[in-house]
């Protein structure tokens, strides 16, 4: 008897899952945040999201279980990250691994953590990770508010 295989394997409709409700997450925590009139909200909210997004695909990128997953994304992310590698060459890993995910996003910023970063520990890797949103959440949001008050003169 031959076995029927499903034609889409769960690890894509996980990946899948994953992006959809980490962007859709995002973007609602970008857009009430940048709606908020107080500070700690406006930087606060996408400070921890993105704190907690980019160690959560640390994990991810980390476990040979969702190696896949993470193959699948990175598939995507290649291109971005090889530009932000040649960019800062001359720093150090961590300096790299950290403006990437300061300027990159925590998808990013896990994935360059998890790749250059092996021989550190995992202690290392996730505070890098974590780090990497604070400066992360001001340029963003920074850039965002200050946009909105320029186009908004009210």
């Amino acid at each position: 008897m031959v076995s029927r295989r499903p034609k889409i394997k769960s690890i894509y409709t996980k990946a899948a899952l994953t992006l959809v409700l980490y962007y859709t997450l995002s973007r609602v925590v970008f857009l009430s945040s940048l709606a908020s009139q107080n500070v700690l909200v406006t930087f606060g909210g996408p400070m921890v999201y993105g704190a907690i997004a980019g160690a959560t695909f640390l994990y991810i990128f980390s476990h040979e279980d969702f190696f896949a997953f993470a193959k699948i994304i990175e598939k995507k992310e290649k291109q971005a990250e090889k530009r932000w590698l040649k960019r800062l060459h001359h720093h150090g890993k961590s300096a790299t691994a950290l403006a990437v995910g300061t300027f990159g996003g925590p998808i990013l910023g896990a994935l360059t953590a998890q790749l250059l970063l092996r021989a550190h520990s995992n202690r290392f890797r996730y505070a890098l990770v974590l780090f990497s949103s604070i400066p992360s959440t001001f340029f963003s949001m920074g850039i965002a508010k200050g946009l909105f008050t320029i186009a908004t003169p009210w």
